[in-house]
């Protein structure tokens, strides 16, 4: 994707991590991320940041902050400024947005499990 990475960070003893992107600052976007991301979910995440960045990428719009954004029929989230993470402040020399409010709704039975973040 136009040389564009996502990263999985695990911080210790945490089991939850940060999924980010970088790359995206070179096109004139904001890098993206979601924390505290599960390991089971990662995959999950990864795919939620390639969509949201292919989007902004191909359709050479930037998402306006606290937007809300489907990727699919299935999957809804918003954007809002991500503060830098303690130690991790050098990522945040450019500008990064955080994706929270992640909505994911069932297929089969039409139910939505939210996560805050």
């Amino acid at each position: 994707m136009n040389g564009i990475q996502i990263h999985h960070v695990i911080g210790g003893s945490d089991t939850k991590g940060w999924v980010h992107t970088h790359g995206m600052d070179r096109l004139g976007l904001p890098e993206l991320e979601m924390r505290e991301v599960p390991g089971f979910l990662v995959e999950t995440a990864a795919s939620i940041l390639r969509e949201a960045c292919g989007y902004m990428i191909d359709s050479g719009k930037k998402v306006s902050l606290g937007e809300t954004m489907a990727i699919s029929d299935r999957a809804v989230f918003r954007f809002v400024m991500a503060e830098a993470i303690p130690g991790q402040e050098y990522h945040y020399e450019t500008e990064r947005w955080q994706i929270v409010e992640v909505e994911c709704r069932c297929e089969e039975c039409g139910k939505t499990k939210g996560r805050k973040s």
